[in-house]
This record gives structure tokens, sequence and C-alpha cells, in this order.
């Protein structure tokens, strides 16, 4: 501390010093005289100034900083909004555990505010304190990872304060999504994909309320119409599948972790494509980022069509769903019936898709494609499921999936 005061005042430039509290002032009024005597500074030829927002004379006392007769100004944290003095060039924060992440940030931007003269920002804090305060760790190590020096690169199009605001909220909490409290428990799944969840749980429950309405239906018989009751995360595990992100592309855990929160806000294939180009850079893609590619996007509609598992079985892959037998036997009806009115029909034909019952779920087959490479493999289940979306009508799930005849059946072809 004391070698970051002496460089800013001899290069001629001004130190803001912050601490969390006005009874924190005294002692570090202390410190920094007692660095300018062990540095040899005299200061008579460095004034001290001291500005709280309980002090009557804070107005004068930043007039005087901002001038330049004050080369040290000791405050609260009141210093962190509205001030843009560009001869400061060092900024030092106290017990700095004690402050927010937004806080934090802001206190940064006091300095570095002219293009030709480096800045310097030192955050010190009491290493025990720390210890024993995890939101104070993710709050430091936050500001770390999302404020040094990185060469800039395409897919981080989220501006850092932005990204400050989101981990900030990851770490507090939002609050209750009922109810007064602005704090909550932290989500390991990030605010983004909380909020999406939020979101469609919402349409799948108006959805039903509506449908409910409009046709008379109890809720049982409408859910027979629909896969949203089914709702489920997939598993993939098809042979030889290693989607991720490789170290090779992002070497920077930071920014692959950021790459992946990324990628889960995402709501179209569109999206995802601009994202992996963006984190690919003009380089070629290695088969894992492919593989993680095919995933992302086939989770788009997984969800939707209520898959729950992908998996190679021999030569057939399998998809597993706990939707009843008969949905799906009407769904793939529909898709060979004169296409389903599909623009681009599906690319496997009819005698290589069929669905059975196993005990609790309904398993649907795509026969032999496992004789093809795992690529081919991954762009056939794709195109598969983006057809099933499409005969929903591009909707969050099959609204309108009508009952074929009695009569009519897909049931398992001989093999």
């Amino acid at each position: 501390m004391e070698k970051a005061i002496a460089h800013e005042l001899r290069r001629g430039g001004q130190v803001f010093y912050v601490v969390p509290r006005i009874a924190d002032i005294p002692l570090a009024h202390d410190h920094v005289s007692s660095s300018l005597r062990k540095m040899k500074l005299d200061t008579e030829k460095y004034p001290i100034l001291i500005g709280h927002g309980q002090s009557a004379q804070l107005e004068k006392i930043m007039l005087e900083f901002a001038s330049g007769r004050g080369r040290i100004l000791i405050s609260t944290t009141i210093v962190e909004n509205g001030l843009d003095i560009p001869t400061a060039g060092t900024i030092i924060v106290a017990n700095a555990q004690r402050l927010g992440l937004a806080q934090l940030y802001q206190l940064r931007g006091r300095v570095g505010r002219r293009a030709n003269l480096q800045a310097y920002c030192l955050f010190i804090f009491d290493p025990k304190s720390v210890v024993n305060n995890p939101d104070a760790q993710l709050r430091l190590q936050a500001l770390r990872e999302l404020t040094q020096e990185r060469p800039a690169t395409a897919w981080r199009s989220r501006s850092v304060g932005l990204q400050i605001a989101q981990r900030d909220l990851e770490i507090r909490g939002a609050g209750d999504l009922l109810g007064a409290s602005q704090s909550g428990t932290n989500w390991d799944l990030g605010p983004e994909l909380f909020a999406r969840m939020l979101r469609e749980v919402t349409e799948d429950l108006r959805h039903m309320q509506n449908l409910s309405a409009e046709t008379g239906e109890t809720k049982e018989q409408s859910l027979l119409r629909s896969f949203r009751e089914y709702i489920c995360n997939c598993e993939f595990a098809l042979n030889g599948l290693i989607p991720s992100i490789p170290r090779s592309i992002l070497p920077d855990p930071a920014e692959r972790a950021q790459a992946y929160r990324n990628l889960s806000s995402m709501r179209s294939e569109s999206e995802i494509d601009a994202e992996f180009e963006a984190i690919l850079g003009g380089q070629p893609a290695p088969r894992a980022l492919v593989h993680f590619s095919f995933m992302m996007k086939s989770r788009l509609y997984t969800r939707q069509l209520a898959i729950e598992r992908i998996h190679s079985d021999g030569w057939d892959v399998l998809l597993q769903s706990p939707a009843p037998y008969r949905v799906w036997e009407v769904l793939l009806e529909r898709m060979f019936s004169n296409s389903g009115g599909l623009s681009a029909p599906c690319k496997l034909s009819a005698d290589r898709i069929y669905c059975r019952q196993s005990m609790e779920t309904t398993q649907i087959v795509l026969r032999h494609i496992g004789k093809f490479t795992l690529e081919k493999q991954v762009e056939l289940v794709l195109d598969f499921l983006r057809s099933c979306a499409k005969l929903c009508n591009g909707r969050s799930s099959c609204r309108e999936v009508q009952r074929v005849p009695s009569g009519t059946s897909l049931s398992s072809p001989n093999k």
C-alpha cells in the first residue's frame, strides 16, 4: 500500500482511500500518514482530505480534491458515484470484504478516466474474515475473473457491467418469489435459466387453464392432448457422444463458464449457431463442440416433446418419453400423413420410425441409424425432433394433437 501511494503521488496523481464506515476513518488517516512518513513524503506537500456523508463541509472538500489542492482523499463509499477526476490514478479500498460486488465495481471505476494514465485499484481485505464469509470470497473472485485484462473475444457480447450484475444476483439471491424479502438462496443453475424455467412453467399452467375453459375438458382429459404434463430434462447417451467446449477453444475457465451460461439461455437454433460461431472465431470446430451444439439444439425440442433420454441400442437409437403411447402414435401418424403439412418432411421414412410401450414409458425407435457415423446419427435425430416440433406449430408444446381413428395403429413393425 505504501508503494502504491508513493508511486501515485510522485507522478503527480491523486489517491482515493475508501473505507466502509465513518468509524474507520481515523484509523485509515493514521495508516496513510504513517505510510507517507515511511516513504519520506511530506504531509504538507501532499495534503490529506477527509470526506463522508455526515460532513457539513463535504461539497467544499470534494471541490478542493477535484481542483488538486488535496492529493489524498480518505472517504466512505460516498465517492462511488458521480465523481470524474482524471488525475486520480489510484484507489485503495480497505476492508473490501464488507462491500457488495456492485459497490466494488463502481469504486474501481473512479480511476482510469484518463487514456494515457495507467490506473491502479487495490482491494485490501482481512483474510480471516474472508475465510469465514463464503459470499465475500465469491464477490472477490467474481471481480477478479470479470475485470482482469484479457484479449478481446467476439463471443463475449455482453458488457462487464451486466455480467457483474448477474453474478451479484447469483450470490445474493433474488429474494422471495412471492414475498417482501430481498435476499434469497444461491442459484446453482444461474438466474437466466431459473427465469426461463419459471416462465415456461407459468406458460404451462396458463395453457392448461385456458384449454380446460375453452373445451370444457377435465384436467385429466386435456392432458391427453398435450405433452406439458410430462416436461422433463433429457439425458444424452449416444455411443461416442462427448459434448463439451474444449479448453483448446476457450482456455480460460471463467470464459468457458460464461459461455455455458450464455448457451443455456438460447431459445432458437439460429442463436445457438451464432454463439458457436463467435466462440470458434473462425477456427475449425472440434468434434466435442459439434456434439455440444447438437445437444443444445436438441434440448430446444426434447423438453417440449417430453423426451427424457436419447440413447443407443444396438443398431437403433431410442428416444424415451413419459408421455402416453397414444400421444406419440397420433403424432407419428400426422407426420407421415401427407408429411403432416410440413414444408420440409422428416429425412427418415415411415418404416424407420415407430413407437412402443415399455413399462411406464414410451419408446420412439429410430431403426438402423446406428450403422451411420455419429455425426450422421445426431443429424437425423435432430431433424426428427425438429419435425415433431413443427407439427406442434412451433409452440412450446404440442397443444393440438388430435386423435386418429381407433382402428389406425403405428405399432412396432416386424424386424
